[in-house]
């Protein structure tokens, strides 16, 4: 479905996105159109660009050789989790939500909040002693600290046990 493009409903629009990198064409005449609430997957083989893809609608550009009749992001905030990396290793989990949220201040009480329904609650060590899944959570409650207008996840729950992956999609698909 594509929605009329300028529409108010529209949160992504791509038409005809060749995805080129490195003199390698990894995606060629991409029509994709996301309207706001909505949910969409994108899946396919390893290297065929589907991070290059989405790190180019959080940054909101088209990848660098790429090329597209149309490339629209709409909203203010992205709430981004990258596959790897992502989080200040200096800072507790705690500074990390305050860096990436978007309010000016948040308070203790609302990273904590977040840090609860990640399942980190009074987590206190570095990232750098996370296990994969802490991680990954760990990732997740910065996202949602931003209060996106625009969610991107790549790969966000690879690394969590299945029990934890159910609660937090249930936690995240209902707000």
């Amino acid at each position: 479905m594509s929605l009329p493009l300028g529409s108010a409903g529209v949160c992504i629009e791509v038409r005809d996105l060749r995805l080129n990198i490195a003199g390698r064409t990894l995606m060629d005449n991409l029509h994709l159109s996301v309207g706001a609430g909505e949910r969409v997957g994108i899946t396919g083989p390893s290297g065929c660009g589907k991070t290059t893809l989405l790190r180019g609608l959080v940054r909101r550009q088209i990848p660098s050789g790429s090329t597209a009749a149309q490339f629209l992001v709409r909203g203010k905030r992205t709430g981004y989790i990258p596959q790897m990396g992502g989080l200040a290793p200096w800072y507790t989990l705690r500074d990390n939500i305050r860096l990436f949220s978007s309010a000016p201040a948040i308070g203790v009480g609302k990273c904590d909040e977040i840090m609860t329904r990640c399942q980190l609650a009074g987590v206190v060590a570095p990232p750098a002693r996370f296990s994969g899944g802490e991680m990954q959570r760990a990732r997740l409650a910065c996202a949602v600290a931003t209060e996106p207008d625009l969610f991107c996840a790549d790969e966000p729950l690879s690394e969590v046990g299945i029990e934890q992956k159910w609660e937090l999609f249930s936690w995240w698909s209902s707000e």
